[in-house]
């Protein structure tokens, strides 16, 4: 069972408690975005600058700057092949693996939303900043209070229902008309259940797919690009949700047949109209997050 309490120099999950502000740059210092997260005050630029500065002197002396503690907080700073993070955090608890894994993470959803051709080989800085507001929605997901555990932590949020067999088996036979082999059916964000091959994905993928489908949570159904950080970086698939009922949504990975239109109008109703008992059912395990 998840607990509210955070583990011994982890980051505390709760809105009050977690402070940091997030800053990406290029690697030649150009800022791309920030995110300020239970931090009231932006931190100003020359100080960025500054740490910037810092690492970039250490890396032109072979030094790789990871992390620096203060009395009142930590400094850490990664670079990847095109963007570089500094990361402060507003206590001095925080164990670096966990700074890590933050990062890595953050690394990974930017790919997932805009590629990893987008990412590390555009020479043109304002394009690329242009791109990175499409990677907003899913950040504010993954840093929000609610879900940092499960980014910290790289699991996939899961809600557990009886009689979970006859979703599946619908669910299977659903994908393999969208000749997909990936799906699953989630409630506000949480997985229900899903595909074989869905969970053979990379954890970060099931992950971060959990999260760009919560952030769909409002739409009727939606058809939007997205990477795999892991198993296809380069080349996009269609993440397809449709809203089945309020607050459960069913998530179908696949190629570019057939339409949003023909999913809508044909195969939902065909599949999914007589098993909205069973999708009513879901919202009985919530907020415990089983039956």
């Amino acid at each position: 069972m998840k607990s509210n309490e955070p583990r011994e120099g982890g980051i505390k999950s709760t809105d009050s408690l977690i402070k940091f502000s997030l800053h990406c740059l290029t690697v030649n210092g150009i800022p791309l975005f920030s995110k300020n997260i239970g931090h009231s005050s932006t931190v100003p630029f020359p100080v960025i600058g500054s740490l910037n500065g810092v690492q970039m002197f250490a890396k032109s002396k072979g030094v790789e700057s990871g992390l620096t503690r203060t009395e009142t907080g930590v400094v850490f700073w990664k670079e990847y092949e095109s963007v570089k993070f500094i990361l402060l955090v507003f206590e001095n608890k925080c164990n670096e693996r966990f700074l890590e894994t933050l990062i890595e993470n953050l690394y990974k959803s930017l790919i997932m939303s805009i590629g990893e051709t987008e990412l590390t080989k555009s020479n043109n800085v304002e394009r690329l900043k242009k791109k990175m507001k499409l990677c907003s929605p899913l950040l504010d997901a993954m840093l929000g209070p609610s879900k940092i555990t499960a980014t910290l932590t790289q699991t996939t949020e899961t809600l557990h229902i009886s009689n979970s067999s006859v979703l599946i088996n619908y669910l299977t036979s659903f994908t393999e008309d969208l000749d997909s082999e990936f799906g699953c059916i989630t409630v506000d964000g949480r997985v229900v259940v899903a595909t074989e091959k869905f969970w053979q994905l990379q954890t970060i993928e099931t992950s971060l797919l959990s999260y760009v489908v919560y952030n769909l949570r409002n739409a009727t159904a939606s058809d939007t690009p997205v990477y795999l950080p892991n198993g296809s970086p380069v080349v996009p698939h269609r993440l397809i949700t449709v809203t089945l009922i309020d607050h459960v949504q069913i998530a179908i990975v696949c190629g570019p047949e057939p339409s949003l239109h023909e999913i809508q109008n044909k195969l939902i109703v065909h599949y999914w109209s007589p098993l909205v008992p069973y999708l009513r059912e879901c919202l009985r395990s919530l907020p415990r997050s089983f039956p």
